[in-house]
This record gives C-alpha cells, structure tokens and sequence, in this order.
C-alpha cells in the first residue's frame, strides 16, 4: 500500500506526503487494533475525529479532509496497512487522494485532481499546486529548542 510518486501526479503525491507526515505520525499514536476496528465496523465519524484533531495542529480548518472511506490490511503474518481516503480544497485545487500509513513507512496515491474544475490529466500547475498546499499549512515560527508552535499574532482562546 506504500509508496510515493507511483501514480500519475509523482510530484505532486510527494508534496502531499511531505506535508501529512506529522499527521501520519500522530495518526500512529492511536492503536492500530482501535483505528482497524472503527473502519472494519463502519464508525467512520470516530475516524474522522481522530484525523481531525490530528490535521488542526498543522492546517487550516477544511483544507484537508477525509472522505469518511478507508481499509485496513491486517493479517496474521504482515504488517499493519491503514489506507484513508481524504481531499485537499484549497485556493481553486481539488485532490482526492488515499494517505496510506504503515509502521515505517508513509504514501499518497492522488485519484483524481483538479485546478479551478478543470481536471488535470498528467500535467498541471505544479506552481498553483504547490502554493495551494503551503497556504494551507498553518503558519508556524520557530521557538526555544527547535520547537516550533502556531504564530503568535493567530487567534486564541482565552486563558
């Protein structure tokens, strides 16, 4: 289920990679057992929290999504495979993709992508493409000790 850039849009499936590896590694913080047995008895909504609260810590609200559709690969003599359907809207780019997340490893298969409802076939704005994505990145500044966190001039909650 692995694997980057295997698809028709290579670059532009490791561009989403690179970018959803933080949430992959959160994603990986939740027992595999509990996300295979919420996609195996369709409690999707609990999926869909799980990957929420993971996307908010990086990206703006409703830029990345996730389709409410997944699969699990569980068998007694491999390892654990988790493939999720989700969607990336921003900035007039539409993808529709698969975030598959294993022990070690992390891969994006786009199915289908579009720039201002214009599907693409094998070529398309790789500059519009790639301003999309990093506009939906949170903004984020370095802090003590190599840790970086939200800007400070966002909105917060009261303390």
């Amino acid at each position: 289920m692995s694997g980057v850039g295997t698809g028709r849009f290579p670059e532009f499936e490791r561009q989403i990679n690179d970018s959803l590896k933080e949430v992959a590694l959160e994603l990986r913080s939740v027992d595999v057992i509990d996300l295979a047995s919420y996609i195996h008895t369709l409690k999707l909504a609990n999926v869909g929290d799980l990957i929420n609260s993971a996307l908010e810590l990086y990206f703006e609200p409703h830029t990345f999504v996730f389709s409410y559709s997944g699969e699990v690969e569980l068998t007694w003599f491999g390892r654990p495979s988790v493939s999720l359907d989700m969607e990336l809207h921003n900035a007039g780019v539409d993808v529709y993709f698969s975030l598959n997340i294993e022990a070690l490893t992390v891969g994006v298969h786009i199915k289908y992508l579009s720039v201002d409802g214009i599907a693409c076939d094998e070529h398309c704005d790789a500059l519009r493409f790639s301003k999309a994505l990093e506009a939906a990145r949170l903004p984020i500044v370095p802090t003590a000790g190599n840790r970086w966190k939200p800007r400070s001039d966002t909105a917060t909650l009261p303390h």
